[in-house]
C-alpha cells in the first residue's frame, strides 16, 4: 500500500487520542479539578448503583511494604485522597488526556517513603501489574480520560511513553481486596470530589 496512506493512518490515530487533550477535568460539583488540591476519586453511587467507596492503601499479605493502590469496600466510605501534578501545559487545572503524576494525599505511611503511582509487577497468580506507591516516576505516567459512557465520569490510563495506554481497572485478589490493575476485566470509572480543609 501507499506509505502515505499508513502515515495519514498513524496521524489519525494520534489526532484521535489528543482529541480531548487540554479540556479541564471537572469535579463532582461541575468545578474545574486544579492544581495543589486534594480529591477523593471514587465510584459515582446513584439510586441503581452501589460501587464501592474510595482509594485507599493496602499490602500484600504479611508484607508491610509497599503500598499498592485499592478500593475501599464500604460504599459510602471516601478514602484516602489524591493529587495531581506535573502535566507539560502548565494550565492551573488539571486537563484531559495529559501525561500526570498521581500521588495519595496522606502524611505519613508505615513506609516512610512517597506516595506517588507507579506500575509493579505483584506477587500473585497469575502476574498481575498494579498500582504501587513509592518516589515520584520520572517516566510511566498517568493520563484521566472521560468516561465513554457516563457523563461526570473519568477513567485512569498509564502511558509508559505518552502514548501507548493501557486502562485502569479493578483485580479482585484471594484476600478478597479490590485492588488498582492494568488489563482488568472490572471497569474502574470514578468521579472526583474535592476535600474541604478545615
Amino acid at each position: 500500500m501507499n506509505p502515505m496512506f499508513y502515515f495519514l493512518l498513524a496521524l489519525a490515530a494520534v489526532l484521535a487520542a489528543t482529541a480531548n487533550a487540554g479540556k479541564p477535568i471537572l469535579d463532582s460539583n461541575g468545578y474545574r479539578v486544579v492544581a495543589n488540591a486534594s480529591y477523593y476519586a471514587r465510584p459515582l453511587v446513584s439510586y441503581f448503583e452501589l460501587d464501592g467507596g474510595g482509594l485507599t492503601l493496602n499490602t500484600f499479605g504479611v508484607n508491610i511494604c509497599p503500598f499498592y493502590v485499592g478500593k475501599e469496600k464500604g460504599v459510602f466510605e471516601d478514602g484516602i485522597p489524591v493529587k495531581f501534578s506535573d502535566w507539560k501545559s502548565g494550565d492551573g487545572f488539571v486537563p484531559e488526556s495529559e501525561n500526570l503524576n498521581i500521588e495519595m494525599d496522606v502524611k505519613d505511611t508505615l513506609c516512610f517513603e512517597p506516595t506517588y503511582w507507579r506500575i509493579s509487577t505483584a506477587p500473585v497468580v497469575p502476574v498481575r501489574l498494579l498500582i504501587k506507591t513509592g518516589p515520584k516516576p520520572s517516566s510511566g505516567l498517568f493520563q484521566i480520560r472521560k468516561s465513554e459512557y457516563i457523563p461526570a465520569r473519568y477513567q485512569f490510563f498509564f502511558c509508559p511513553d505518552g502514548y501507548d495506554c493501557t486502562k485502569v481497572g479493578l483485580f479482585v485478589d484471594n484476600q478478597g481486596l479490590w485492588r488498582l490493575a492494568l488489563n482488568a476485566t472490572t471497569i474502574f470509572e470514578v468521579g472526583f470530589k474535592r476535600v474541604r480543609k478545615t
